[in-house]
């Protein structure tokens, strides 16, 4: 590899996309969908809130205050925890005693009632949200008497209590499902749609065969086109949840990793498809295919029970899905390492087929 080479070829590709407005709009519109949604549905419970009846004013709650992207609905008497935790339609409600502060720091395991919402799919990161901050105040294993209850059971769990939890897709609100639906977009279109039309609209010059004239290989090519792809892709998905302010990340690193791996997988499909066709007009037909296939595992994720879903388990969209869910949500994030391994693998597959395109130029 010519790292210079990547370099020029990286770097003439950032500046032409940016002139040319039709890209630009690729990487500009699902940002603009996103403000446009979080605006319309900016009234519509997240679930991300906490009901809480704190009599010793606690240390304890003004940390879960600081959590991030966890709303404190304050009521002034036990009686009233439910009753709210239904009205606001919180993940649960927790119950302190006056003197829970004064106990902790005495070593001893001062009760904590927890009421989950059980019409909230996520309630689970309530009490997750509760242990973990009860261990980060104390050395000891579990320094509170966690005292757990439900309210506002589902259906299901009425006729079955060991029900199984819910996936980390369904245990997103309305905004966050929303967000990172808008999120893969960026990713899809930016790596299926705008990295294709920079390699065609080369071919349709014929600059490209002046490029693999110098001292340029296939593998520098890729790996200039496959930079620019990922650097606009994060970039793009990056605003639609920095624009979005209260978007509750519980693994920056698993977002990371999954959204890179996603951007890489997207942008080699893409090079791919630019690889296979010769002119602009065929590329604007042909890309809706996998930008469509891209996004189908985000658009059919918000139907409940969805029987798709277990036969898209090998398709690498899915673990997109769910890797960027598992990261917003925690549910299951034990499980993140077979997205990754999944998108890894997918990334090598389309990076063999994007060097295959190329070398039949030669032919």
């Amino acid at each position: 590899m010519h790292l210079n080479a990547i370099a020029a070829i990286a770097a003439k590709d950032l500046v032409d996309a940016i002139k040319n407005f039709r890209l630009l709009a690729i990487i500009l519109l699902p940002i603009g969908f996103s403000l446009l949604y979080g605006f319309i549905f900016k009234d519509t419970p997240s679930g991300a809130a906490l009901v809480v009846y704190d009599p010793g004013g606690s240390q304890f709650v003004q940390s879960l205050g600081a959590g991030g992207g966890w709303s404190l609905w304050v009521v002034g008497s036990e009686a009233e925890v439910a009753p709210t935790v239904t009205e606001k339609k919180a993940l649960a409600g927790i119950v302190l005693p006056p003197d829970f502060d004064a106990r902790l720091a005495a070593g001893e395991r001062p009760p904590l009632k927890l009421l989950s919402n059980g019409e909230q799919a996520n309630r689970t990161g309530a009490r997750r949200l509760v242990i973990d901050l009860a261990w980060s105040q104390s050395k000891q294993p579990l320094p509170i008497d966690l005292v757990e209850s439900t309210i506002n059971p589902p259906p299901s769990a009425q006729t079955s209590p060991e029900t199984a939890p819910a996936s980390a897709v369904q245990s997103l609100s309305v905004q966050t499902y929303l967000l990172t639906m808008w999120s893969i977009m960026s990713i899809a279109m930016v790596g299926m749609y705008m990295v294709p039309a920079l390699l065609v609209e080369e071919k349709e010059r014929k600059t490209l065969d002046a490029v693999l004239v110098a001292p340029v290989s296939y593998l520098d090519l890729i790996a200039g086109k496959a930079l620019v792809g990922m650097v606009y892709a994060l970039l793009s998905a990056g605003l639609v949840f920095a624009l979005n302010a209260g978007t509750q990340v519980v693994s920056v690193g698993a977002l990371i990793g999954v959204s890179v791996l996603s951007a890489l997988f997207a942008t080699l499909i893409g090079l791919w498809l630019g690889g296979m066709i010769n002119n602009t007009q065929s590329l604007n037909t042909w890309s809706s295919f996998p930008l469509l296939a891209f996004l189908l595992p985000a658009i059919l994720g918000a139907v409940p029970n969805n029987p798709f879903t277990s036969i898209l388990q090998f398709y690498p969209p899915m673990h997109t899905l769910e890797g960027i869910s598992r990261a917003l949500s925690g549910e299951s994030l034990d499980r993140i390492w077979v997205n990754l391994l999944v998108l890894l693998i997918s990334c090598g597959v389309a990076g063999g087929l994007v060097w295959l395109s190329l070398r039949r130029r030669e032919a």
